[in-house]
């Protein structure tokens, strides 16, 4: 195990499998959380710009998740991902339906009325534990 951290992964079975990751998958990891961090702070700004040129938070809402719905349909479809069913598509739908979209319209409607870079620190921040 020379070459990467040893990951436990549980599948549908219970059944624990070992996996081994190598130094690649751990830093494709790290570039995937800065690219993450970067979007996210740049929508603030396409965000600022898009609404100063009038489009109004539920439109631009409905296109940013059609294009992030039509990418991630895409991608499940490339990596041959088991679409999940049932109870766990409901709670899926329901957690980023109305979970996920009315966190992101309150931000959006914060843009309008704050700075960015003060809407951005509101949202991130937390209670302490």
């Amino acid at each position: 195990m020379s070459n990467g951290a040893q990951c436990a992964a549980t599948e549908d079975s219970g059944a624990t499998v070992n996996r081994q990751l190598s130094t690649d998958n751990r830093y494709s990891g790290t570039a995937f959380v800065v690219a993450s961090a970067v979007a996210f702070g740049a929508m603030a700004i396409f965000a600022r710009f898009a609404t100063r040129d009038g489009a109004d938070t539920t439109g631009l809402l409905a296109v940013r998740f059609a294009i992030a719905g039509a990418f991630l349909i895409v991608l499940g479809l490339v990596m041959r991902v088991r679409w999940p069913g049932g109870r766990d598509l409901a709670i899926l739908a329901a957690l980023g339906g109305v979970g996920y979209a009315a966190q992101a319209a309150s931000f959006f409607s914060a843009l309008e009325l704050a700075p960015a870079g003060l809407a951005a620190a509101v949202l991130l921040a937390r209670s302490p534990t």
